[in-house]
This record gives C-alpha cells, structure tokens and sequence, in this order.
C-alpha cells in the first residue's frame, strides 16, 4: 500500500497529454507542465527505484515544456509593453515578437517529438498499470509542522540575494506547495489541521507568484538584449519592470517572515 495518492487521475494524465500533442497552444502547454511537474513531485516521494526511468521520460518533457511556456509568456509580456511604448518603439516589438514566435514554433516541435517517444509513452502506461488503482492508498495521520518549518526557512532572503538564487527559491517554494497538495489529499476526514496546510499552501502560492512575475520580465529583458541592439528601449523597459517586482517580492517574503515569527513567539508564551 502506497503512502502517496497520484495528484491527479493517471488516466486524466493521458488526457492532458494528448490535448498538448493534438495542440500545442500556450494553454494546453501550461497544463501539461504543471501536470507532469505534481506527477515527478509524487514519484519521488514513493521508495520505488523502478521509477527512474519514468522520471527521466517526464524530465524530457517538462523541459520542453517549460521552453515553449516560457516563450508565450515573453510574448504576452511584449503585448503589455506595446501598449505602454511609443510609435518607433513598436517597431520594435514586432521585430522582437516575429524572432520569439519563430523560436516558439520550433520548440513546440521539439515538445511533440519528446512526447511522442516510445519510453515516454510507456512511461505513462505503466503508471496508469501499476499505480491507477485507488484501493492502494491510505490516509495518514496529519502533520502541518515540517510544512511550516520549511516554509519559515524559505522566507528567509536579503535584499543583495543574487537572481539566480532567488530563482531558486522559487521552485523550492513550489515543491513545497505540490508536497503540501499532495499529502493534504490524505488527509483524515475534517482533520483540522488540513486548514493550516491550505493557508500556508495559500502564502506560499502568493510569495512563488511573486518571485514569478518578476523572473518573467528579466527573462523578457534579457532576451531582448541579445535578440536587439545592446540597450534597446524593450530590455530597459523590462529591467525596470523586474526591479520593481523584485523589490515588492521581497517585501512580501519580509512580511510573511514577521508574521510567521510572531506567530511562533505567541505560541511559546502561551505554552509557557
């Protein structure tokens, strides 16, 4: 009997997969990757060896994935700076958005041959064989604590951390998050700490978006840099945008951080 339920229905899964490689669009491509994203989560919390290769078959596509979701988001990006710019500045812009729509085209090429391989597909048939059955799982007791003292670890940042770094942090905090979904479904029946997962579940979902938006718009702002001319209006625009939410980021992480420590002090004093 398995300790941790799949995040979803692996047969949803197939679901999922087949809509991407039917249409590559920029939602389908998001859903696909976060979906296999929870699955790797799940499959490295169960003690089964066996499972390399599935995660190998699923690191190739998420990868792929993430290329193609990364370029529709600059591409949106663009759009909102378009409506910011001026006249001449556009020009650019569309220069920029015909080289990303270009590259984007291609990637989404190389997402569907990796989701065609033979060991992918297998991959998934043999998840569906060997772990589909709902009957295999039970529910655990329920512990909030390790999530939180995770979680206060995390909040701790400075305001010199380099961006790679706090690049980082930020997937650190999504794993965080699918380990607290997924054994948050386990939960007893009304067990009340559940509650306590969702609201730390909910801040780490807010701080992860945070640190999102800004690495979006340096990444915006460092393609442009080397797809324009050396200090073209689109990267500098873009730079001043991931400032701004760099810094409001960190004064999200500072907030969440005090209220996390006067939590901690008030519960020592009424223990005390």
């Amino acid at each position: 009997m398995h300790s941790l339920r799949p995040p979803y229905s692996l047969v949803r899964v197939t679901g999922v997969v087949e809509r991407a490689a039917r249409r590559p669009s920029s939602k389908n491509v998001h859903r696909l990757r976060g979906v296999v994203r929870r699955i790797e989560t799940w499959l490295h919390g169960l003690p089964v060896d066996a499972n390399a290769p599935m995660l190998k078959a699923l690191a190739r596509v998420r990868h792929r994935a993430g290329k193609v979701r990364d370029l529709d988001v600059a591409r949106d990006l663009l759009k909102q700076l378009g409506s910011e710019l001026g006249r001449s500045e556009r020009r650019l812009i569309r220069v920029l958005d015909r080289n990303l729509r270009r590259t984007r085209g291609q990637q989404a090429q190389k997402l569907l041959r990796a989701m065609g391989r033979r060991r992918f597909r297998a991959s998934l048939q043999e998840m569906v064989n060997v772990y589909g059955k709902p009957s295999t799982y039970q529910a655990l007791p329920l512990d909030e604590g390790w999530a939180r003292r995770r979680w206060i670890k995390l909040l701790v940042v400075h305001a010199a951390i380099a961006d790679d770094e706090l690049h980082a942090r930020r997937k650190e905090l999504r794993q965080l998050r699918y380990e607290i979904e997924m054994r948050a479904q386990l939960a007893p029946a009304r067990d009340p700490r559940s509650d306590e997962l969702r609201h730390i579940r909910d801040k780490i979902k807010a701080c992860q978006d945070a640190l999102g938006e800004w690495h979006d718009w340096l990444d915006l702002s460092i393609r442009a840099e080397r797809l324009l001319a050396p200090g073209n209006v689109i990267s500098l625009e873009a730079r001043a945008h991931a400032r701004r939410l760099r810094s409001a980021a960190l004064v999200l992480f500072e907030a969440n951080r005090l209220g996390e420590r006067g939590k901690v002090e008030g519960e020592n004093r009424t223990a005390a």
